[in-house]
């Protein structure tokens, strides 16, 4: 039989509410708070034998997280905007189509 440090539906059920709710001081939305938490209890319980103090150790994995999910947005937002900007200069308008439009007209 497991002994309690070893069962994670108990420290999901003990610490859950509060891990969304620390995760929503970061991330907008209730899904991706949720998304935070589910990795952050990941990163966690791979590692949690390693360490002193568990539960202190499961919230900085959960702010940690909700800090990369941000940075992770924002280079998402950089990369969104710059393919989103209209070219300095039209694609196809050079001197060749230029030349060919005017002696069109």
């Amino acid at each position: 039989m497991q002994d309690e440090g070893d069962d994670w539906q108990a420290w999901l059920d003990g610490h859950g509410a509060a891990l969304v709710l620390l995760a929503r001081q970061f991330v907008p939305g209730r899904a991706d708070a949720e998304d935070v938490v589910q990795e952050a209890f990941i990163r966690f319980w791979r590692s949690r034998a390693s360490v002193a103090d568990q539960g202190a150790y499961l919230f900085a994995c959960v702010k940690h997280c909700a800090l990369d999910w941000q940075r992770s947005r924002r280079r998402q937002l950089r990369r969104e905007e710059q393919s989103a900007r209209p070219e300095a200069e039209a694609l196809f308008l050079g001197a060749v189509e230029d030349s060919e439009r005017r002696a069109a007209i």
